[in-house]
């Protein structure tokens, strides 16, 4: 049977598992976007020749993605990954994992709003940009 938790409850498991159980947020990342990375194989089958598209937010959602991102690539698949946010307000975990997603050779753009259409029909889009920190109702 699979669970689904709400926001509040999921990030409640995340501060007992950083505070109580002592796992650094850095593993919780890694362990989240490997998760990701086994479904979206699972989707894409045989991933020669397919194309992702990776949305990121700031937070550690957005480090989830950054995650995503460079399992994919090492698995040969073509990434690429959008950041809708500035630099300097990504932090943190997700910052880590933005660095060695650039160290990589990645380079994610840089966006301030959602692109209309993209260049190439994608095989698989990825929703990194909103997790349980988001704030207010979404509106846009």
């Amino acid at each position: 049977m699979k669970y689904v938790v709400t926001a509040y409850e999921m990030a409640e498991m995340d501060r007992y598992s950083i505070e109580t159980l002592k796992i650094p947020g850095l593993i919780l990342m890694e362990n989240a976007g490997i998760g990701i990375v086994r479904s979206a194989l699972a989707i894409l089958g045989r991933f020669e020749n397919k194309k992702v598209a990776i949305f990121c937010g700031p937070g550690n959602n957005g480090g989830d993605g950054y995650v995503v991102a460079r399992h994919l690539i090492n698995a040969g698949v073509w990434v690429e990954t959008f950041i809708l946010a500035a630099r300097e307000k990504i932090r943190g975990d997700a910052l880590a994992n933005l660095a060695i997603l650039e160290n990589m050779n990645h380079r994610p753009l840089f966006v301030d709003k959602m692109p209309v259409a993209l260049d190439y029909p994608p095989d698989l889009i990825i929703d990194a940009l909103l997790g349980t920190g988001v704030k207010g109702a979404l509106k846009g």
